[in-house]
Parts: structure tokens; sequence; C-alpha cells
């Protein structure tokens, strides 16, 4: 597998903005709103897999601080 800057990059993006508190604008502007797309959160009992429950995931989530550090390029994301 060979490294790739763009994804790198979106994903530095993404959760540079759970850092600044704009995750919920981050979270909609990154995953598909089509039908079909199911988001687990951190609980392996919450599935989300409709709109509505996705969009009361993402609101709930706007809250939430992020402290991210990249160490050689990993990410290393730690709860607040």
């Amino acid at each position: 597998m060979q490294p790739c800057d763009e994804l790198k990059n979106l994903v530095l993006h993404h959760y540079g903005n759970f850092h600044s508190g704009e995750q919920a604008q981050s979270i909609q502007d990154t995953y598909s709103h089509q039908e079909g797309v199911v988001i687990i959160s951190n609980d392996p009992n919450e599935w989300f897999d409709d709109r509505i429950s996705i969009e009361a995931f993402i609101k709930a989530g706007g809250s939430s601080h992020l402290d991210i550090e990249v160490q050689n390029l990993v990410l290393i994301v730690k709860a607040a």
C-alpha cells in the first residue's frame, strides 16, 4: 500500500474540525447522504442507518471536543 496525500489531507482536515468544534459540519460534508450509509459510534450498540438517526447523531456530537496529535503521519485521537 502506498501513502496517499489526498486521503491523508482529507482525514487531517476532518479531524482538525473536531478540534476546532466544527465537527458536525465536517461530518455532514464528509459522509454520503445516499441511502444505505451507516455510521457506527464508538459504542458497538450504536448504529445509525437512516438519515434521521444520522442527523441526530451528528447534532448530539456537535459539542464534543477531541485533541488531535499526528505522529509520523499516524493519527492519534484522544477524547478530551
